[in-house]
């Protein structure tokens, strides 16, 4: 019959359309998604484990669970929305990272922040970075608070005030346990 022929051809177009999105996503990661569409924790994952790979030789993965802690500050900071701009316009993206901290490592324009791949591959230059500035001023290995606590509340805030906001760590901490 002609409808039940126009419902499967329409499946298939829908069907046909799912799967060219989503290589397309795959193929080019750098495109920036609409900040009401969700990218999922896997794909958040997958580009980590591939950054970690590509930038920094594995250095997260030496940590136990280390990469899943970023999934969990994704979730936290944006709910995976990578194209979600908040704190007054000043944080961009998957890992909200503001466009001062942005410049600080290379990226002059915030806009490229809305990139999921962009976003996460700065958010990871800034965690690498924080730990060795950690290691050094506290003289020993951070703990995963004091990591967490600079990402939020800047490395000097860590250092030299003892910043630790404890609702944004308990945050991550939460959605950490579920990854």
């Amino acid at each position: 019959s002609q409808p039940a022929d126009a419902a499967r051809l329409m499946q298939g177009v829908l069907a046909a359309l799912a799967i060219g999105l989503a290589v397309f996503l795959v193929m080019r990661p750098s495109v920036p998604l609409a900040p009401v569409i969700p990218v999922s924790p896997g794909f958040v994952a997958a580009l980590v484990a591939q950054i970690d790979a590509a930038q920094f030789g594995g250095w997260f993965n030496e940590y136990p669970r280390r990469e899943s802690l970023i999934v969990a500050i994704a979730s936290a900071e944006s709910d995976f929305r990578p194209g979600v701009i908040g704190d007054g316009g000043r944080a961009y993206g998957l890992m909200q990272i503001h466009a001062t901290t942005a410049g600080d490592f290379g990226i002059a324009d915030p806009s490229e922040l809305l990139d999921p791949y962009t976003n996460v591959l700065t958010a990871m230059a800034y965690l690498h970075w924080a730990w060795r500035r950690l290691e050094i001023s506290l003289n020993r290995q951070p703990t995963i608070t004091e990591w967490l606590a600079s990402y939020n509340a800047g490395l000097a805030g860590v250092i030299e005030d003892g910043v630790i906001p404890l609702a944004y760590i308990r945050r991550v901490r939460q959605r950490w346990a579920l990854i």
